[in-house]
């Protein structure tokens, strides 16, 4: 296991709930591994927007390959 890994939480619910009032900010809930209490957060939303920029750049980002896999991808056939 690595350092990250052992500091972590395990969430294992991660919901909207509603808007803010001002509409800017979302309530979300997260729920964990160890606990049955459930946590609400005010998120703004900019914070999602770098949230959602951080995912894209991981998406992005070189994957490690993974071992061949014993089954043969199928086969196109040809276009009439």
């Amino acid at each position: 296991m690595s350092q990250d890994d052992a500091s972590s939480i395990s969430v294992i619910a991660f919901r909207a709930e509603r808007y803010s009032q001002d509409g800017k900010s979302i309530v979300v809930s997260f729920r964990t591994k160890f606990s049955s209490a459930e946590r609400k957060y005010l998120v703004p939303m900019e914070c999602l927007r770098d949230f959602i920029v951080d995912l894209q750049r991981l998406d992005a980002s070189p994957k490690i390959p993974s071992a061949p896999h014993s089954e043969e991808a199928p086969k196109e056939e040809p276009q009439r």
